[in-house]
């Protein structure tokens, strides 16, 4: 039975259509977040100037998100699981062997990194203040990880603690670039010789594989 509206039943498609309409102002405020921190950083970010780009009304804004941390857990979630996604259609699609499966994964998150610095500076420095985002973060680690891992298992890598190491120098380096970049104007580097992100990418994987190459050979 429809709920009542106004004196009178909802149809289901009545409903179905409201909740289509709510889905889509929450999409359309999450994207609209994340291209203000994208835009104009988080010291910026207002929920003004988040109704300002979704074209939505201040109050339709905290209807659907009661304060700014809600929306900033909502918009850290919303990246992360992108990002997720990526990584394992890449690590899908790539060429057998360690090689090919460490550049996979660095290149996917180098580009993503160095496409929104601002963004992921945010996602992953800022946010470490708030516990949920901050759990969000290590849930990100821990599934990303687990996609390399299993793809390296799967071409013969079983060394377990190099896999660990492996990772962490991927991405530690590259959040610190993240850390470099995250203030830099766009079309500006933090200072000269700053490796563009294909060259630097290329150049972990090299590394990177050479470390877990020299870990799989016997003593």
């Amino acid at each position: 039975m429809g709920r009542a509206y106004h004196g009178h039943l909802m149809s289901a498609d009545t409903i179905e259509h409201l909740q289509a309409r709510s889905r889509r102002s929450a999409e359309q405020i999450l994207r609209a977040a994340v291209q203000v921190i994208t835009r104009q950083g988080i010291h910026d970010f207002t929920m003004s100037a988040v109704s300002d780009a979704a074209g939505i009304s201040i109050g339709g804004v905290y209807g659907r998100y009661p304060n700014k941390e809600a929306l900033l857990r909502a918009v850290k979630d919303e990246v992360l699981t992108g990002l997720e996604t990526d990584v394992q259609r890449q690590l899908d699609a790539a060429d057998p062997g360690s090689r090919a499966l460490l550049g996979a994964f660095t290149h996917v998150v180098s580009n993503a990194f160095a496409e929104s610095s601002g963004l992921y500076a945010f996602i992953f420095i800022h946010s470490a203040q708030d516990a949920a985002m901050k759990a969000r973060g290590f849930a990100f680690h821990q599934r990303v990880k687990g996609l390399l891992q299993e793809r390296l298992l799967d071409h013969g890598v079983t060394d377990q603690t190099g896999v660990d190491v492996a990772y962490d120098m991927i991405m530690q380096s590259l959040l610190m670039r993240v850390i470099s970049m995250g203030n830099v104007p766009d079309g500006e580097v933090p200072y000269a010789g700053f490796p563009d992100p294909d060259l630097y990418a290329r150049e972990i994987v090299l590394a990177v594989d050479a470390y877990v190459a020299q870990r799989s050979r016997p003593a």
